[in-house]
C-alpha cells in the first residue's frame, strides 16, 4: 500500500508540474543590450560604445502585466533596474525613471528615459521577439550627466 502511495504522489507532482509549466504565461523578454552611442561625461565611469549587458524588458500592459516598463541591465559586478512606475516608454519624449544600482553599494536615484523605437511597437501574447532602441539620460549615478543609447534585442520569456 505504502509503495502504490508514494508512486501515485510521484504521478501526481509530475503531471502538475507540467500542467504549470506549459501554462507559465510569457511576462516579459530576455536578451541582451549593448551600448551604441555615449556622451562625454560617460568616461568617467567607463561606460563605452560596444558594452553590453545581458537584459530583461516588460513592455507596459504587455500579455495581461501592469501598466509600467521596466528595463534591467545585468553584469557580472553590478546590475541596473530602470522603472517608469505609470505609462509606456515608447515615444519621442523623455520620462522620468525610477533607477535602482547595485555594485558596490545600493543606489537609489533618478534618470530620464525613452524608447524613440521599437518593433513590433505594441507587442501581443504572440510576439516571439522584440528589438528596441532605448535611450536613457543619466545612464550611472556615479556620472549623471552619462547619456547612452541602447539597442535591446531579446526573445518573449517563458518562450
Amino acid at each position: 500500500m505504502r509503495s502504490i502511495a508514494g508512486r501515485l504522489f510521484f504521478v501526481g507532482a509530475v503531471l502538475c508540474t507540467g500542467t504549470t509549466a506549459a501554462t507559465a504565461q510569457s511576462n516579459h523578454f530576455r536578451g541582451n543590450a549593448c551600448i551604441q552611442t555615449v556622451s562625454a561625461g560617460c568616461a568617467a565611469v567607463g561606460v563605452t560604445v560596444g558594452s553590453c549587458s545581458t537584459a530583461r524588458y516588460r513592455p507596459a500592459n504587455y500579455n495581461g502585466q501592469g501598466n509600467s516598463s521596466r528595463l534591467s541591465l545585468f553584469n557580472p559586478y553590478y546590475a541596473q533596474n530602470f522603472t517608469l512606475p505609470t505609462g509606456s516608454l515608447v515615444g519621442a519624449a523623455f520620462k522620468s525613471v525610477n533607477v535602482t544600482q547595485v555594485g558596490q553599494s545600493a543606489t537609489l536615484y533618478t534618470a530620464t528615459a525613452r524608447i524613440p523605437a521599437q518593433a513590433p511597437a505594441s507587442p501581443v501574447a504572440a510576439t516571439i521577439y522584440l528589438n528596441a532602441t532605448i535611450d536613457i539620460n543619466g545612464f550611472d549615478s556615479d556620472a549623471p550627466t552619462c547619456n547612452v543609447r541602447m539597442r535591446f534585442q531579446g526573445q518573449r520569456f517563458p518562450l
